[in-house]
């Protein structure tokens, strides 16, 4: 945290390490560690000087204190050149409350040395401390910090804070910036970790001198409705674009709503808001409502809003001029005035004495001549009848000379006119150097796929190709250049496969089996046993064969033609495997017979 911390008055605060300790003050309307500055401040701010007329005051004077830009609190510091004064790449980032989905980032109260009570960040307390640097041992009493150990390591790897709500006070110094020098310049120290972006919470109501300051807090930084009191030099030296306010801060806030008094420095402090790059500023109802502590000098450069560094402005002749800082008013029944400028030849000139710009039946300025100018602008307004500034911003304009425009014709085959675009000598289509203006559609063209834009009519020579990108340094045309669609593989015509006849029904005929059933009764009752002749035997196959023969030809009958002779044969054929079967019981019959009647003579 700060090696250093830098007074708006060119003093400094020794921030060195604490150590635990029983005594903690905190921040309330009876404190008595405020610095002398402080106290300073608030007395002369409520002192201003007189202006006897508020209409004619000394333009002269003030012109020449304006435009003297070697006489500055803080250094220019320029961006580079800009066309839009607000980037929104970085508004974005420092109105983000939650900049990292690694919840391990979340800040949290833990990250924050918190009074006991829970509503103060930041706090000073007495340590006990050896005798150093020629001073006797004892009690010294000592700023602790807005964050700990844990939130510092953490702010190294989330440099967008985000305070707790139930906060109400942020004490002085508590999240203070390091810087190599005081006084009217300061710079940032390489390898420092810097806040970079802040949220504040809707509990607040004081931030108490130097309590951003020497950060480099980008972007918008949105005061909520609740704050009563912004001290001096509570954000300078940062890089702010634009500050909102949600409510009015009129010097009537009290810090408890039992206090019977307005907070003792109930409004905005002088350079609150010093040396960053503010190019707009939002109030609620209207500024005349706001209680702001600046002198009434400009020579003093302690305005709230003063040395404004918002960078470098490039124009071209014939464009307009435009303010470098905005301020909207949510009433506009409040006037606020400007005097601006530009240091001409070594010699401060208002711009409508300018040889740069001229005013038109509009009542515009207008650049007419290329040139580098270094210019001020300072806001003003009138409140019972006492001139007060506002804010100073310095700034450089860069005029050059008119761009020739340019026109890309796009043929798409026979259409000639397919599209034509303006661009500004240099300047590539991307770059929307002249408003409206924009690459066209990709044409489309029937069995074609369109591949590119190219100067060559033919396709063929690549290094003419054109895109968005490309920088236009004349009248050009360019074709659309297109390839063959492949043909389409040609879909195979399917065979039909044959379909195989389907199998006759077999209508078998059911040949009955021939009666198996052994002969018993040509054994006479009284022959007990007998003995087998071996040289006698017999053979009765033709019983199995006979069907078999009879199915087959049964079976080829079927196929044949269903004529008589066919009816005939089948009859033959089962009468002649009946009959045969008849021969063989009957010679069967036989044999038996001649073998019973050799017993009985025996």
């Amino acid at each position: 945290m700060p090696q250093l911390l830098i007074h708006s008055g060119g003093g400094a605060l020794d921030s060195t390490s604490v150590k635990p300790s029983e005594s903690i003050n905190s921040s309330n309307s009876n404190e008595t560690e405020k610095t002398n500055e402080t106290t300073k401040s608030a007395k002369s701010a409520k002192t201003s000087e007189s202006v006897t007329d508020t209409e004619n005051f000394e333009t002269n004077k003030i012109t020449q204190t304006l435009i003297d830009v070697s006489n500055t609190n803080l250094p220019t510091s320029n961006r580079g050149s800009i066309n839009v004064p607000e980037s929104a790449e970085s508004r974005e980032a420092s109105t983000d409350s939650s900049t990292t989905d690694d919840a391990s980032l979340t800040w949290t109260r833990d990250d924050f040395n918190i009074t006991p009570d829970g509503k103060q960040i930041g706090y000073r307390k007495d340590i006990t401390v050896t005798d150093h640097d020629g001073k006797p041992s004892g009690t010294e009493n000592v700023i602790v910090p807005g964050l700990n150990a844990k939130g510092l390591a953490k702010l190294k790897k989330n440099h967008h804070i985000v305070i707790p709500e139930g906060i109400e006070v942020i004490h002085e110094c508590a999240f203070t910036g390091s810087a190599t020098q005081v006084g009217n310049k300061h710079e940032h120290i390489d390898g420092e970790t810097y806040i970079e972006g802040v949220t504040l919470p809707q509990s607040l109501k004081i931030i108490e001198y130097g309590a951003f300051g020497w950060n480099k807090i980008k972007g918008t930084v949105t005061i909520p409705k609740s704050v009563i009191s912004i001290h001096n030099g509570a954000f300078v030296a940062n890089e702010i674009e634009k500050v909102v306010f949600e409510g009015v801060i009129d010097g009537t806030g009290k810090e408890h709503d039992t206090d019977a008094d307005p907070y003792y420095l109930a409004g905005v402090g002088s350079v609150a808001f010093q040396g960053n790059k503010i190019s707009e500023i939002v109030v609620k109802d209207n500024l005349g409502k706001y209680q702001l502590y600046p002198s009434n000098n400009p020579q003093k450069s302690d305005s709230v809003f003063d040395n404004q560094n918002p960078g470098t402005f490039t124009i071209e002749v014939g464009d307009e001029y435009k303010r470098p800082i905005t301020i909207t008013q949510e009433n506009s029944n409040h006037t606020i005035s400007v005097i601006e400028g530009f240091k001409e030849n070594g010699s401060p000139v208002q711009i409508e004495s300018s040889s740069y710009f001229k005013k038109n039946k509009e009542g515009k300025y207008i650049a007419v001549k290329p040139g580098t100018l270094e210019g001020q602008c300072l806001f003003y307004d009138i409140i019972n009848r006492q001139f007060r500034i506002i804010g100073i911003s310095h700034f450089t304009y860069k005029i050059v000379p008119k761009a020739k425009i340019y026109t890309v014709t796009f043929v798409n085959g026979n259409n000639s006119n397919y599209a034509s675009v303006q661009v500004k000598e240099g300047k590539s289509i991307s770059e929307n150097s002249v408003a409206g203006q924009m690459m066209p559609s990709a044409p489309s063209k029937e069995g074609y796929t369109f591949v590119e834009w190219n100067a060559d009519s033919t396709g063929k020579d690549k290094s003419k190709i054109f895109t968005d990108q490309t920088p236009v340094k004349s009248d050009m045309t360019v074709y659309a250049i297109y390839t063959p669609k492949p043909a389409p593989a040609p879909i195979p015509t399917p065979v039909p496969k044959p379909t195989p006849d389907p199998a006759p029904e077999t209508d078998e005929e059911q040949t009955p089996a021939p009666d198996s059933t052994p002969i018993t009764d040509f054994v006479p009752s009284h022959v007990q046993e007998y003995t087998k002749n071996q040289d006698y035997s017999f053979d009765v196959k033709k019983q199995d064969e006979a069907p078999s023969k009879m199915q087959i030809h049964a079976n080829s009958a079927k196929h044949l033609p269903e004529t008589g002779s066919s009816v005939a044969m089948a009859m033959n054929s089962l009468f002649a495997s009946v009959f045969a079967g008849i021969f063989v019981l009957v010679g069967a019959r036989k044999s038996l017979r001649s073998y019973s009647k050799h017993a009985r003579k025996n």
